[in-house]
């Protein structure tokens, strides 16, 4: 990576003994800038709320907090090189791990070299719970069951759906793992795949989506079109996403239910408009509901 400048704080507020010092590497540019950014907003909006209410409190003590960040270039070595830096330089207390599962184990794996926990905000492919690391803490939905309410609720919605159309990228756990709980909740309700494509997604490197791979998701829309299923399924980067859901808001096919994986993001409906009602997206948290903890 490279020399790597000092990092920067939440805010020019004076770093005490008592300050609990939160670093986190943070995708500012490269393809997850956009998840980056709204991750860096969130955490400082936290921070700045702890402040006011006089800190955070561990046991009688309550101690202001600092958040510590360094730009990883949306790359997992960056985030490697990062993380540690921030325990071994910054001395970092606690360690907020950057979006994408990639990103998320290699911040992983040097937080535990230094015994460091990590808090997993963005990483939500399960294989990094399978890794034997006990510094790693997450409450992120595992993506194989980001869609698990999907088809029970078509079902209980249209009896009679039946068929089921899958659309994602080939590379990344995340994407996978989204098809996989699919294929496996479609199994245990006797839905019948009769779409299962995927596509090679470009290099990050390029921010817009190449001609090539336009004119594929084109061709997919029409076999959609020409043959709906009961439930689509869309698993990709952001764009993907995004690109997928305007050829089929043109093209319109009737369809119960299209969930595609972006549709929860403030830039999803504000690219689509009125349009954007008629997706579904995951969500990570609803008031009404009461999920039970892994770990007490």
């Amino acid at each position: 990576m490279g020399a790597s400048p000092a990092p920067t704080t939440a805010a020019a507020q004076s770093i005490t003994a008592m300050t609990i010092k939160i670093g986190i590497p943070v995708s500012l540019t490269g393809q997850f800038s956009l998840q980056g950014r709204q991750t860096l907003a969130g955490i400082q909006a936290w921070a700045a709320d702890v402040n006011r209410d006089g800190g955070l409190r561990v046991g009688q003590h309550a101690s202001p907090v600092a958040i510590l960040w360094r730009d990883d270039a949306s790359r997992a070595a960056n985030a490697r090189d990062i993380t540690a830096r921030l325990i071994d330089d910054d001395h970092a207390d606690i360690i907020v791990g950057p979006y994408s599962a990639a990103l998320t184990r290699a911040a992983a794996q040097a937080a535990q070299a230094r015994r460091r926990l990590l808090w997993n905000q963005g990483g939500a492919s399960p294989a990094l719970y399978r890794q034997g690391n006990p510094w790693i803490v997450g409450i992120l939905t595992p993506a194989d069951q980001y869609l698990s309410g999907l088809l029970p609720a078509v079902r209980e919605i249209r009896p009679a759906a039946s068929t089921l159309a899958i659309i994602r990228a080939a590379a990344g756990e995340f994407p996978r793992a989204i098809a996989a709980g699919v294929q496996q909740s479609a199994n245990a309700l006797g839905f019948r795949i009769t779409l299962s494509r995927q596509f090679n997604p470009h290099p990050p490197a390029e921010p817009e989506i190449p001609k090539a791979l336009d004119h594929e998701f084109a061709q997919i829309i029409r076999e959609i079109s020409q043959s709906p299923p009961d439930v689509l399924v869309i698993a990709g980067r952001f764009q993907h996403d995004l690109r997928l859901a305007e050829l089929l808001a043109q093209s319109a096919p009737r369809i119960t239910a299209v969930a595609v994986i972006a549709a929860g993001v403030d830039a999803f409906r504000e690219r689509l408009g009125e349009n954007a009602a008629n997706f579904i997206g995951p969500s990570q948290w609803e008031p009404a509901a009461h999920p039970q903890p892994a770990i007490d």
